[in-house]
């Protein structure tokens, strides 16, 4: 009786044993889950860095050569924060910052494995794998729990993105004020930037027009393509009138698109270019667009005509600092147009306005080509379709999709 009594005793300590070991461990699992939590969000909220390392957490930096830090207004400061994420989160830290019996948890390792995005990855393409690794415990004199995930990491996409009828990446400029306004979404780098706005829907999304400071980097300009025409023979002289594509101009390859390429290496002055509905014209200037100059292009009813067949590249090379490059639109004219002015002042005098899209460095500023008229200045009909060839979709940040694996490692 007295062995079996004494089997019974131990049967019963080992069972309560087994019962609190698998208790502590269901703690420290759910500890490790919540650790799995905080990292995930943090992945959200900066999705560059899923594509690098943990190691490489602790410098991420907004210069090239470390993990680019995110730049939207909302996330200012980001690049430090996640660097002092990295540097706590690599030792144990608690769960709950004022209740340390809530658990501590800790980053064993995040590796990423897969590709960076290029220029050429088409949006949503799996890239690689980003596999998470954290340890759980319920307080510091306790064992811990592994719990390893596996996250997708996918390239960007402009789904659900609003298209930008005008975009000013200028650090202290805001849009159109006034009696000037805009009648699509505006994209400002300038934190504190507004702009006027138009009633009115973006068709891509259903949302009214917005003011928007997203992380997104304005594009480079694309290359000139073989085959380009040098317009500089053409523009001699004063009040030059000419309509593009002339006889015998022959089309250049861009991408998958054949187009009629010019180039400007100087600036446009004293000048009228007009380019018929239907004609595909990209145009790539190294100067101003003065004032008593005129790029003309008017879709009017024309079946199939859209703004963007007409693209303007102004790279501002011919203009010498401190000048800042402008482009000064006058008259009463809409310019059809999609144009990427990474470096230029933009202005519109008298009833002028443009139709499409327009990206540059800020608004006004430009001498003698000033508004009050109270009119719309941006009208904005592009969208990302068709500017594809213009910004890719590796241009934005990278897109976590769910957890593909789930695995608890043993409790150490």
């Amino acid at each position: 009786m007295v062995l079996v009594g004494t089997v019974m005793v131990l049967r019963t300590e080992r069972a309560q044993v087994t019962a609190s070991n698998q208790a502590l461990t269901a703690q420290s699992l759910n500890v490790a889950e919540s650790g799995v939590g905080r990292v995930l969000d943090l992945l959200s909220k900066n999705p560059t860095i899923s594509l690098y390392n943990f190691s490489r957490w602790q410098t991420a930096t907004n210069a090239q050569q470390g993990i680019p830090g995110p730049t939207s207004c909302s996330n200012t400061g980001a690049t430090t924060s996640i660097q002092q994420f990295a540097v706590n989160a690599a030792s144990w830290g608690n769960i709950d910052a004022a209740d340390a019996s809530k658990g501590q948890y800790k980053i064993v390792d995040y590796a990423y494995t897969g590709a960076q995005p290029s220029a050429n990855t088409p949006a949503y393409t799996n890239l690689g794998t980003g596999t998470l690794t954290i340890q759980g415990r319920t307080n510091n004199s306790t064992a811990a729990t592994n719990l390893q995930v596996n996250v997708p990491v996918s390239s960007g996409g402009f789904r659900g993105v609003p298209f930008p009828g005008l975009w000013l990446t200028g650090s202290s400029t805001g849009g159109p004020s006034g009696n000037q306004s805009v009648a699509g979404n505006v994209f400002l780098n300038n934190c504190s930037g507004t702009a006027n706005l138009d009633s009115g829907t973006d068709p891509s999304t259903g949302q009214a027009w917005q003011v928007l400071h997203p992380s997104l980097q304005m594009p480079s300009l694309p290359a000139e393509p073989t085959g380009i025409i040098n317009l500089s023979t053409r523009l001699v002289g004063n009040n030059v009138s000419m309509t593009l594509p002339a006889v015998n101009d022959l089309l250049s390859t861009l991408g998958t698109q054949q187009v009629y390429a010019y180039k400007i290496p100087g600036s446009l002055d004293k000048a009228t270019i007009t380019v018929p509905a239907g004609q595909k014209v990209y145009i790539w200037l190294g100067g101003n667009i003065e004032k008593n100059s005129e790029i003309i292009h008017e879709c009017g009813n024309v079946s199939g005509c859209k703004p963007t067949d007409v693209q303007i590249y102004a790279s501002g090379s011919a203009i010498t600092a401190p000048a800042v490059p402008s482009m000064c639109l006058n008259g009463n004219r809409e310019l059809h147009a999609f144009v990427l002015a990474p470096n230029y002042a933009i202005g519109v005098t008298g009833g002028g306005a443009f139709k499409g899209s327009l990206w540059a460095k800020s608004w006004g500023g430009v001498q003698s080509c000033n508004s009050n008229s109270n009119h719309t200045v941006v009208n904005q009909t592009g969208n990302w379709a068709e500017l594809a060839g213009v910004l890719s979709a590796s241009t934005l940040p990278p897109k976590l999709d769910q957890i593909t694996s789930w695995q608890r490692g043993a409790y150490q």
